[in-house]
């Protein structure tokens, strides 16, 4: 079977113009109007991906211009009026172009194929028809190139003899009636043949990018087409209101031609037409941005189109503003000169003055210009920034034109300066040009404005930002630095950043110049030891900075000053910077001061700096220090940190220190966390393995490993002798009480092997026997061994809130441990009471098998 059900292969013969293998094919029964939407999707995709086209047979033939082939299409039954859906296409995803759904009779105009137009038409093609986005077939005719001018007549004769609309209505987006395409062409001759044949001159525009006959006419610039369509055509309309909702006059001085223009002026003025005020202001603009009011002056132009061009005085500034905007110097100067006591600070709705347009699109000629004839350097203006510079300021206004100077253009601030800019005001509300030229980094400016006398100690309405600190935070030269200290700049005024001294010890690393900085300021009686948030010892130690470090201990730095924080030698350690924390403790800083509670070793150590730490010790550091509540083999242990723990015991540490309030020795952290290693290397080191249980836990290190169920250091422990019958917490519960709670059946096991007691008492509160905490777990296996060890069934529970082992099976729905009770009970005297108690709590929970069982139960 062919691809396409034989479309493919008639259309690959009409590609390769091959009429007999046309003919052979619609012989064979190929349908020359096989449908797009009649195919299958794969077939669809096989003629897009293969032949990349969706026509049909007889489009595809008048697009290749083939004659004999488009004959024997038609001859084989192919319908002449058809286009493909764009519905279709967009399905497809494909981009929709209106050539695609061109009739056939459409596409021949489009190529221009006027042989085969002809044959369409002899052959029955309707001469209108076509998709409601494309053009009539005379539209596309009157739409195409002029130098085919006779062809188009010819033609356009052909199409309406056989009764092509003259007046259709053009295409959905941006088309034209054939009147409205031979106008915008400059078909002069087609124009009036389209005229005479009954065409609608005043016929509407379409909506989207769609012109009027008129418009279309002085698109084209013939200046005998807009006479002609002006005062032929336009004067045979009656109702001249036609014109009004069009602004013709832009229209015509877009045209940039003085003939042109005069044309429509002169038709406007002989039939008493007016402009509306907003039709004149939008084509003063489109003059001004083209140049068009210089050369109407400057050319002989009529007195009344000069007059039509006098400038209102509200619109002289938004002019000026156009003219700068566009660069245009000759009509620039032609306003200035031509409207001189003009009121130049006044601002047009949606414009900025004319003296910060300048300013802010650079050009200094024409803002000296602005300021000689009478701008006021001081007025503040809208911001419209229309062409969106990176380094504008992004600020809506009012804004200084000094602010627009400093930002932009470092040639203007002198300029307004001279001309009376006022250097001490405050520039959006906040800031003064002195801090706003630091901010944005213009130290010309800075250093400029500080040449004209500006205070260096004026800060912002906030208070919080100084001059002197904003240079320090922006990275500021050091010249600019020096000029503002030169000009009196306060070196111990702090600002929202800090001392300025301690800024230029913290500021950025790779400062080369920060001793020179510090250098300056201190030579200029900054305080080498003031606080603010930090000292610059501090800062200059945080950053690593051993030579400027050892300038301001060469200073007089407070080595040991820790009002807001740590101190020096803790920074240094904190940053694990042993090359400086040696250098100051070389130079008598003391590791013992502190203001945050940690000692220098303690960090050492929590930094696992050893060397440092070594070198702490050496110099009288006690590694028994419990500044933080417990010594530092405790939290070492805690930490879990073994090889610390090693660490502190080789340099001496005390294993058994006890430090009040602390809650648990380091055997015991150990333990409770199961770390065996440092247990192990603990008691090898003499730590005592019954020492006396934690206050805060309430238990031994052998009770704290069982309670939180680590095995391996538990019976570790038990064999280094910890004792297993002491009470090992505060509430009375025995280890293998707390073992079996667990479920630990290895430590249960290693206890009673051991000598456990197994039938200890319970806990006075919730406690229970190692036996009754298995029957609660429904642990067998546990229950088993411990009644084989001589464990008692029938013991009584804990005196408050306590169970038997028999009411704990039955309350947690344990039938095979209760099965199992029962069979190893030493009481049978009062086995049927307990049963029937026990039946409550299974009935309480809602057992009620188990509770049944219970109470029929008969003593053997």
């Amino acid at each position: 079977m062919l691809p396409a059900e034989g479309l493919s292969v008639l259309c690959f013969a009409i590609e390769r113009q091959n009429l007999s293998l046309v003919n052979i094919l619609i012989e064979a029964g190929v349908r020359p109007n096989l449908l797009i939407d009649e195919l299958h999707d794969k077939d669809i995709e096989y003629l897009k991906d293969e032949l990349d086209m969706l026509d049909t047979p007889l489009q595809y033939a008048v697009f290749v211009g083939n004659v004999g082939i488009v004959k024997r299409l038609i001859e084989g039954g192919a319908v002449l009026d058809i286009f493909i859906d764009p519905e279709r296409l967009n399905k497809m995803e494909r981009p929709l172009l209106s050539s695609e759904f061109f009739t056939p009779l459409q596409v021949s105009v489009q190529e221009r194929a006027y042989e085969i137009t002809k044959v369409l038409l002899d052959a029955g093609a309707g001469v209108d028809f076509r998709h409601p986005t494309t053009g009539t077939a005379l539209q596309l005719v009157c739409s195409s190139p002029v130098e085919e001018e006779g062809k188009k007549i010819e033609l356009t004769k052909v199409l309406l003899a056989k009764g092509a609309d003259i007046n259709s209505l053009p295409g959905e987006r941006g088309g034209r009636t054939a009147m409205q395409a031979a106008a915008e062409h400059g078909d002069h001759d087609l124009l009036k043949l389209l005229f005479t044949r009954g065409g609608n001159p005043f016929a509407p525009a379409a909506k989207k990018y769609g012109l009027t006959v008129f418009q279309a006419a002085l698109r084209s610039r013939s200046a005998e087409l807009v006479t002609y369509v002006f005062w032929e055509l336009g004067s045979s309309c009656s109702c001249l209101s036609f014109f009004d909702g069009t602004n013709y006059l832009e229209e015509a001085v877009s045209t940039g031609d003085i003939q042109l223009l005069e044309t429509v002026l002169e038709f406007w003025n002989r039939h008493g037409l007016h402009w509306p005020k907003e039709f004149m202001s939008s084509a003063l603009k489109t003059a001004m941005r083209m140049g068009f009011i210089y050369l109407v002056e400057r050319l002989k132009a009529e007195s009344s189109t000069v007059r039509l061009f006098t400038l209102p005085d509200e619109e002289i500034n938004s002019m000026i503003c156009e003219s700068i905007s566009n660069g245009d110097k000759r009509t620039f100067d032609w306003l200035i000169e031509r409207f001189v006591g003009t009121e130049l600070d006044l601002a047009q709705p949606g414009y900025s003055t004319p003296l910060w347009t300048a300013l802010h699109l650079g050009n200094k000629y024409m803002a000296e210009r602005l300021l000689n004839a009478g701008a006021n350097p001081n007025k503040p203006s809208l911001v419209v920034c229309r062409k969106r510079y990176s380094t504008c300021c992004h600020y809506t206004g009012p804004e200084m034109p000094l602010k627009q100077a400093i930002c932009r253009f470092d040639k203007f601030i002198e300029l307004l300066t001279d001309r009376g800019a006022n250097i001490h005001c405050l520039i959006d509300g906040s800031l003064t040009p002195l801090l706003l030229s630091l901010q944005r980094r213009k130290e010309y400016a800075a250093v400029f404005l500080l040449s004209k006398g500006v205070d260096p100690n004026v800060v912002d309405v906030s208070g919080r930002y100084t001059a002197l600190g904003c240079a320090l935070d922006r990275q500021a030269s050091l010249s600019t630095v020096q000029a503002l200290i030169q000009r009196g700049a306060d070196v111990n005024r702090p600002s929202v950043w800090g001392m300025p001294l301690e800024q230029a010890a913290r500021g950025p690393f790779w400062h080369h110049d920060a001793i020179e900085r510090c250098q300056l300021l201190l030579a200029t009686g900054a305080d080498v030891n003031a606080d603010f948030r930090s000292t610059t010892l501090k800062s200059a130690v945080a950053n690593g900075h051993v030579e400027l470090v050892k300038f301001l201990m060469g200073a007089g730095a407070d080595l040991n000053a820790s009002k807001t924080g740590m101190t020096a030698l803790e920074v240094a350690v904190h940053k694990n910077n042993t090359e400086l924390a040696k250098l100051l403790v070389e130079a008598g800083a003391s590791f013992d001061t502190s203001s945050v509670q940690i000692s220098a070793l303690q960090l050492a150590f929590s930094e696992n700096n050893l060397e440092l730490a070594a070198l702490f010790l050496a110099k009288g550091a006690d590694i028994n220090d419990s500044t933080l509540g417990e010594t530092l083999l405790q939290r070492a242990a805690n930490l879990g940190n073994l090889e610390l723990v090693k660490n502190l015991i080789d340099l001496g540490a005390d294993i058994d220190a006890k430090v009040a309030g602390s809650p648990a020795t380091a055997l015991q952290y150990a333990s409770m966390h199961g770390s065996v290693e440092i247990v192990k290397y603990l008691i090898e080191h003499g730590a005592s393995a019954n020492e006396e249980a934690s206050p805060f836990y309430e238990a031994t290190a052998l009770g704290l490993a069982v309670d939180n169920d680590h095995t391996e250091t538990a019976l570790y422990l038990i064999k280094k002798g910890a004792s297993i019958d002491k009470y090992p917490t505060a509430g009375g519960a025995t280890l293998l009480q707390l073992a079996a709670e667990h479920g630990n059946h290895e430590i249960v096991t290693y206890l009673v092997e051991n000598g456990a007691v197994v039938n200890a008492a319970p806990a006075t509160k919730g406690g229970a026997t190692a036996l009754q905490f298995a029957a609660i777990n429904g642990n067998i296996k546990m229950a088993v061994f411990l009644l084989e060890n001589g464990a008692h069934a029938s013991a009584k529970g804990a005196e408050f809130d306590g169970r038997t082992a028999l009411q704990g099976a039955a309350e947690h729905g344990r039938l095979d441990m209760i099965y199992l009770l029962l069979d190893n009970d030493e009481e049978p005297d009062t086995i049927e009471e307990r049963c029937h108690n026990a039946a409550e709590f299974a009935e309480a929970e809602h057992h009620d098998v188990i509770a049944r069982i219970l109470r029929n139960y008969k003593r053997p």
